[in-house]
């Protein structure tokens, strides 16, 4: 059997001698071990738990370590009662769409027939507001002290109560004769308008026998009313009146002097005095008409020269 031969074999190796080379050294007694205790169930778990904790500990140092940190809080922020306000994020509100609104188609408006009112006649502007006049009066020859004339229609108005001739002329700051107001003799009642062309300083010569009055103005009318019935007798200025652009009609009736030498002679002129149109031009007694083209709607005025009665009829 194997095991036999084993045994043989071992106890031949005990018996034979050993060589003499080696000493042979007697064994030594082992010392008796003390045995462990037996491991509890509670210590086979006690291990595992603190390999946990451990690996749980080494994560939150990583984690602690990795993550960002906060700021430290300041000394004051430390003391102060007020908590730190955490910013919140807003949301943004979507903006809400406006409803479009469909636009109502607007009611066919039905026609009406109105009237047409007949037109009325309508004040034209003038020149503005008249400038102040100026008042003579005296006996015999005299020049006048001087007055400021500004551009524009002038009206002299003269009165003479002698019985010889009385004349009067206008005067410039040189002396200069400009027009020939007057040329009558004995009593005389008339106006004549006269276009200064420059301002300046004038003067009235006069010359009479008799007690005389003289009063010039300048009118600026803000408006005039349409023409109108207008007589007079004599040398004369008309009232003034308005015109619109386009024809108007002139009318006249002159009952002359029996033994007259003067025409009967008419101008349209303007608020400048400027004579914008011939209308009558004729000897003794004179009943006729003159139609003219107004180029310019205004305010007019008639000049008028006559040795008896007249009547003028204007129409547009």
């Amino acid at each position: 059997m194997p095991k036999d031969r084993r045994k043989k074999a071992r106890d031949k190796r005990r018996s034979s001698p050993a060589p003499p080379i080696f000493r042979k050294v007697a064994p030594q007694p082992r010392k008796p071990t003390a045995k462990r205790p037996a491991a509890s169930p509670q210590g086979s778990l006690l291990k595992p738990a603190i390999f946990i904790i451990i690996g749980l500990g080494v994560i939150a140092t990583a984690v602690a370590f990795l993550w960002p940190r906060q700021p430290a809080a300041t000394t004051e922020e430390l003391l102060s009662p007020t908590p730190r306000a955490t910013p919140t994020a807003t949301p943004t509100p979507r903006p809400t769409l406006t409803p479009t609104s469909t636009a109502t188609p607007r009611p066919t408006a039905t026609p009406t027939i109105t009237p047409t009112p007949e037109p009325t006649p309508t004040p034209i502007i003038g020149g503005g507001t008249p400038l102040p006049g100026f008042n003579f009066a005296g006996r015999g020859p005299l020049v006048t002290t001087r007055m400021e004339l500004n551009p524009g229609v002038a009206i002299f108005t003269l009165k003479h109560f002698g019985a010889s001739a009385f004349a009067v002329s206008l005067q410039d700051s040189q002396g200069q004769k400009v027009e020939v107001l007057a040329s009558a003799a004995g009593l005389f009642d008339g106006s004549r308008p006269v276009g200064i062309t420059r301002a300046g300083q004038y003067a009235l010569d006069i010359q009479a026998d008799g007690n005389w009055t003289a009063f010039v103005e300048q009118p600026r009318p803000a408006s005039a009313e349409p023409p109108s019935r207008m007589e007079g007798q004599g040398l004369a200025a008309s009232k003034l009146f308005a015109l619109r652009a386009g024809p108007a009609t002139f009318r006249f009736t002159h009952a002359g002097a029996p033994q007259g030498t003067k025409p009967f002679v008419v101008w349209l002129l303007d608020l400048s005095g400027r004579r914008i149109e011939s209308l009558a031009n004729a000897m003794g007694n004179f009943n006729g008409s003159k139609t003219i083209q107004i180029g310019r709607a205004g305010v007019y005025l008639l000049s008028i020269e006559a040795d008896g009665k007249w009547t003028v009829d204007a129409e547009q």
